[in-house]
């Protein structure tokens, strides 16, 4: 590139080089133009590079752009695998518990609690335990305990495998790893053996023998 005069002030590149202007044109003249640096070098290694670039994003930018206080951003996860936080997030983060990783992304509740591998707690309050289980009430607490799991409704309880209350103060209870169960509606207490009655046991009978035996003592009647 060939400069030619003082509109040519602006930061150019020659070659792989990135070119910046330093002096005044009418005292320097071309000569002002010196290497700042080359493009695409540099002596990190590729693997180097790659780790540098995956602890920056766009969530983290947001949220330290949000935040003054020093002290703050350093408190900051840099964990790859932790939560993510969104906007007006942040604060509420720092009065909530986490004890291994949030769904990358996943909005954090006020005084929330979560324990296993991403989790999400939303509400206040929330609590989350095992693992790819959500509490997703917005406006209050909800409680799920297990694998694949929702509580979805106000006050719900989720426990077990792909168990999902998604109705207010439902309770469900699924030990079925390979089906879904969900709540029958408001205030619904819904439990699923795997095995059926036979899986649902009082005291040392499960209620498949209970009512066997109710049956027979009606036939003998």
């Amino acid at each position: 590139m060939v400069i030619q005069d003082a509109n040519d002030l602006s930061s150019t590149y020659e070659g792989t080089w990135r070119f910046k202007y330093s002096g005044t044109w009418a005292t320097d003249g071309k000569n002002g133009w010196l290497p700042e640096y080359q493009v695409n070098e540099t002596p990190m290694t590729a693997a180097q590079l790659a780790a540098l670039n995956s602890g920056i994003t766009t969530q983290k930018v947001l949220s330290i752009d949000l935040i003054a206080d020093k002290a703050d951003i350093s408190a900051i996860p840099t964990s790859a695998d932790y939560v993510a936080f969104i906007p007006n997030s942040f604060d509420n983060a720092k009065d909530a518990v986490t004890i291994g990783t949030r769904k990358n992304g996943s909005y954090v509740g006020k005084d929330s609690f979560t324990v296993g591998m991403y989790n999400v707690a939303i509400g206040q309050g929330s609590f989350a335990v095992g693992q790819e289980v959500s509490a997703t009430y917005q406006y209050g607490s909800s409680y799920v305990i297990g694998t694949l799991s929702k509580a979805a409704g106000d006050s719900s309880f989720a426990l077990g495998w792909n168990a999902y209350a998604n109705d207010n103060m439902s309770f469900v209870w699924n030990s079925d790893d390979f089906n879904d169960y969900s709540s029958k509606g408001i205030r619904t207490f819904c439990v699923n053996p795997k095995d059926g009655l036979s899986g649902f046991y009082i005291g040392e009978q499960s209620l498949g023998q209970i009512i066997g035996g109710v049956e027979t003592l009606i036939n003998a009647l």
